[in-house]
């Protein structure tokens, strides 16, 4: 695990991780992990498996995120 962020409200975080070479963002619920589901909302997959995520934020009113990738790159993700 990379890094943990919660939204603005704290209604929601988010996980990133890298799993071998490929780079993951999980959103969760935190009421519904609190209540044991474990499983996450949504999973955001690098596009390029040749590029490791290296920082992840919400953006404005939880409505995108924002994230840098170890090439360079800044990517507007759009939820």
């Amino acid at each position: 695990m990379k890094q943990v962020e919660f939204a603005l409200g704290d209604k929601k975080f988010l996980v990133l991780y890298d799993v071998k070479k490929t780079s993951f963002i999980s959103i969760y619920d935190f009421k519904s992990v609190l209540d044991g589901n474990t499983e996450p909302e949504m999973q955001i997959e690098s596009p390029n498996p040749d590029e490791q995520i290296t920082k992840v934020s919400w953006g404005p009113l939880n409505k995108s995120l924002y994230y840098s990738t170890d090439s360079g790159k800044m990517v507007l993700f759009n939820l």
